[in-house]
């Protein structure tokens, strides 16, 4: 199995969850998500992207390493005149949650490079009247060539 493989698995055994003030919208990766499509709307975006500095290269860091990340990555969103929203990113099996943002009207080209910059593997994305997607890094994509031990 490759590393991307595995990552796969991970990624489709999460709910990513937008925390907002009328309470919690949730998406999973190749299902639709209503509600945050209506949240879209709403805010006048087609597209809204998951993602985080936390955990880059999938390797666990301290709280504080990954409030300093996300702290970096909210302050580069806010410089390009996006709002981003918190997120959390949470295992299925109950014993994992990363942090992020949701951040509607962030272009795919452009998550895909922010991403890549904190050392994401991936970002999921949600598109009106389309299922929630995977988006793979540019970095990943080279590492996924390399099998696990």
């Amino acid at each position: 199995m490759t590393i991307k493989d595995s990552l796969t698995e991970a990624y489709g055994a999460t709910a990513y969850v937008v925390l907002t003030e009328g309470g919690p919208l949730v998406a999973r990766i190749g299902e639709p998500a209503p509600g945050i499509e209506a949240l879209l709307a709403r805010l006048g975006h087609a597209v809204g992207v998951f993602i985080t500095g936390a955990n880059p290269g999938s390797e666990r860091r301290t709280p504080r390493e990954n409030e300093a990340a996300n702290g970096r990555l909210e302050a580069q969103l806010r410089a390009i005149r996006l709002d981003p929203l918190p997120h959390e990113g949470v295992g299925d099996q109950g014993d994992w949650s990363e942090p992020g943002f949701f951040v509607p009207g962030l272009d795919i080209a452009d998550a895909a490079g922010l991403a890549d910059e904190f050392g994401q593997h991936a970002f999921v994305a949600v598109r009106i009247g389309a299922p929630a997607s995977l988006h793979w890094t540019r970095s990943q994509e080279a590492r996924s060539r390399c099998r696990e031990p």
